[in-house]
């Protein structure tokens, strides 16, 4: 063998050098899979029925923007700061909707005073609605219809939606009624979703994709990055000093995906050299020479890479 290697050892590393190139190119593109699609076992007739409901109503995950201002910040250009912001992002090709805004406390209030008055402000055709759904066979209904939606990836966000009306007689009410145009108040700093001291707001985002789309985790974060600094620019003169007191921070899947992708990156690298660093100082360790480290290292990275 070792007549074969010393005779044809150009051919050998010319080969090795290509093997290699082609390794590296590969390895290149390679990308990590963190979708939880691809973690659950898809022969489970659960798991396989989990699939159906994703497939039908989407699987979508919030992305939520945290704003952190100064307390001595002036509240109308905050507020204005946000609907900018807000207005931004809606423009973006990678949002679908934004929530920032309790548009709808005045109208909760108004559906919860006048319930116990429905059947006295029913139309005819309303109030005989009202008794079918009250009826034992439609109430019945109505709390399986809310079991099987709170039981969905949307549960969490109908869960209010249910406390709220969970037979569903709201929209009677309210078809029966003709609202006033000023029935939601604006200007007014309760309608943003905020901490009460007022140094907190929080922005509710709906992207076209699911946090699993790691690529497109990664352009929609950098897009909020640059439509953040973009914002703050446009109030740089209106904030003075305290611009640097305004803090973004994003939490949700998508941002949680893309630190988890950098962090499993960050691991495999670590993991990497520390294995050939320990190997090689074995070998150090039993033959106390150096050269030895150059006739290990070559074929050991070679293995690896491979």
């Amino acid at each position: 063998m070792h007549q074969f290697i010393y005779r044809y050892h150009k051919a050998i590393i010319l080969c090795a050098a290509i093997l290699s190139a082609l390794s590296i190119f590969f390895a290149c593109r390679l990308k990590l899979d963190l979708s939880l699609f691809s973690l659950l076992p898809s022969d489970e007739p659960e798991v396989q029925r989990f699939f159906e409901v994703t497939e039908n109503i989407g699987f979508q995950s919030l992305l939520i923007t945290i704003i952190e201002v100064d307390a001595n910040s002036e509240p109308d250009i905050i507020y204005d700061l946000i609907d900018s912001l807000a207005h931004r992002y809606q423009q973006s090709d990678m949002i679908e909707a934004v929530d920032y805004k309790n548009s709808n406390k005045a109208l909760f209030d108004m559906f919860h005073t006048l319930l116990p008055y429905a059947p006295q402000l029913l139309k005819q055709e309303d109030l005989n609605s009202l008794a079918q759904r009250l009826s034992h066979e439609q109430i019945q209904q109505k709390i399986s219809d809310n079991r099987r939606m709170l039981m969905t990836p949307f549960g969490i966000a109908g869960k209010e939606m249910v406390f709220q009306d969970p037979l569903g007689i709201g929209g009677l009410l309210l078809s029966s009624l003709t609202l006033p145009g000023n029935i939601i108040q604006k200007n007014n700093q309760n309608e943003y979703y905020g901490t009460e001291d007022r140094r907190t707001y929080f922005l509710f985002l709906k992207p076209i994709k699911p946090p699993q789309d790691i690529a497109f985790s990664k352009m929609l974060m950098q897009e909020l990055s640059h439509i953040e600094r973009s914002v703050l620019s446009e109030y740089a003169e209106e904030l003075g000093d305290l611009r640097r007191q305004i803090t973004f921070h994003h939490t949700g899947g998508h941002p949680i995906a893309v630190s988890d992708e950098a962090l499993t990156k960050f691991d495999i690298k670590v993991t990497l050299l520390t294995s050939v660093a320990g190997v090689l100082l074995l070998f150090f360790l039993t033959f106390r020479t150096l050269k030895i480290l150059l006739f290990v290292s070559i074929p050991l990275l070679l293995s690896l890479l491979w």
